[in-house]
């Protein structure tokens, strides 16, 4: 079964975000994990559209 993202919040001043999904499961996720695992737009320019 695929749950589906019901919020997403900032949460401790901006660095972490909190996914509820409607299974009643939340996340917190970093907001640096995120920065650091996002490519980046010059990586994107790089490997050209997809």
């Amino acid at each position: 079964m695929n749950a589906f993202p019901l919020s997403i919040e900032k949460i401790d001043e901006g660095k972490n975000l909190l996914i509820k999904f409607d299974d009643n499961s939340q996340y917190s996720i970093s907001a640096e994990l995120l920065r650091v695992e996002s490519p980046s737009e010059r990586f994107k320019a790089m490997v050209g559209p997809r």
